[in-house]
């Protein structure tokens, strides 16, 4: 990238338009076209090489544009997406969140530099490049939901899938460990290991395997599902991935939820031991969940009726456990690809029960 910025700074200074400047610019493509994913994050999910990318193409428009010449169209998008996802993961929180080879920076001077050239990015959702923030202005919770990357963008890649960082009045409550940039260097192989980040670990591996002589993940990870909440008084994020399927036939979910009003989070991790069925044992197992499915939908629809129409009368404690409750319900069955488990039941019943003792003490 940088070769690319001189190859086109040097056509702009000397009169060798066609020479330098043209081939420049056709290289500058062919950078972004490799090197960014369709959302236009980098592909391989590093933060600090956002950052890095956006610096160049911001600092390659502003030279086209003081000499006078066309600014590619391609070149304003890529600015455009890279500028949504450093909204989000940089100016949104104003600090350096520690995820697949990111570290502590400084952007401020960059901050003032946009500023002062224009450069004003926003973003209205939760997600980039497999990060959700979930913020207001006191909490920011940050976790990694995406999957590995490909094996030819995974040098500096950190096995912290379903990590998780929270920041409470600019300080870190939790925080992953960050990384060691030296290649070849044991404190490198030691950041990019699952232990050292906020995330599960089984048998002291690691949820993706990497190469140490090419520093490439040999065996990837996929992210089975994700699905996130925020409300006014409720956040949720919830996600799992395959990385200990194929050693230890487990599937890792983590769920992180967090209540604004009371400042208090709830961690849930489970680890799901995956079977195989047979084509009839899977139609029947099937059905089951399917009628499963349809009573816990009658039973929540019936819940949020009772918290709607009773909320003046029903003990506010008593209230929000009934809505916790509701929650819990609305997705306990996991099915996928062959993948069978009901989650949670010992914490819905332990809910259930404090929270009927709470309405009998209220009546």
């Amino acid at each position: 990238m940088i070769g690319c910025a001189a190859i086109i700074l040097t056509g702009l200074s000397f009169k060798e338009k066609e020479k330098y400047l043209n081939f420049g610019l056709s290289l500058l493509k062919k950078i972004i076209n490799f090197s960014f994913d369709n959302q236009g994050f980098p592909k391989s999910r590093n933060i600090r090489q956002l950052i890095f990318f956006l610096k160049y193409f911001v600092l390659i428009r502003e030279w086209l544009k003081e000499s006078q010449n066309d600014i590619p169209e391609y070149l304003d998008e890529i600015i455009f997406y890279l500028g949504q996802s450093y909204s989000l993961v940089w100016q949104g929180v104003k600090k350096d969140i520690l995820f697949n080879g990111n570290h502590e920076t400084d952007n401020k001077n960059f901050d003032q530099y946009l500023n002062s050239h224009g450069y004003k990015f926003t973003n209205n959702s939760f997600e980039a490049g497999g990060y959700v923030i979930l913020k207001n202005k006191k909490i920011a919770l940050v976790m990694d939901i995406g999957s590995s990357p490909e094996k030819k963008f995974s040098k500096n890649y950190q096995c912290g899938a379903l990590s998780f960082e929270i920041i409470s009045n600019n300080n870190k409550l939790i925080c992953n460990s960050g990384y060691f940039q030296k290649i070849k260097h044991k404190l490198n192989d030691i950041s990019k290991s699952s232990a050292n980040h906020s995330t599960l670990i089984i048998d002291n591996h690691s949820s993706c395997k990497i190469n140490p002589s090419n520093l490439e993940i040999v065996q990837e990870l996929k992210i089975l599902k994700k699905k996130v909440i925020m409300e006014k008084n409720y956040w949720s994020i919830c996600s799992s991935h395959d990385g200990y399927s194929k050693r230890y036939g487990i599937i890792h979910e983590r769920q992180i939820e967090f209540f604004p009003e009371n400042n208090k989070f709830i961690f849930n991790f489970i680890a799901i031991k995956k079977f195989n069925a047979n084509p009839e044992e899977h139609d029947k197992l099937s059905q089951k969940i399917k009628e499963e499915l349809s009573r816990l939908e009658n039973i929540s629809l019936t819940i949020q009726h009772t918290s709607l129409t009773s909320s003046e009368v029903i003990n506010p404690e008593a209230l929000t456990g009934i809505q916790q409750i509701r929650r819990l319900i609305q997705s306990p069955v996991k099915f996928d690809d062959g993948i069978y488990s009901f989650n949670r039941y010992d914490e819905i019943k332990e809910k259930v029960t404090n929270t009927s003792k709470l309405l009998a003490t209220h009546n």
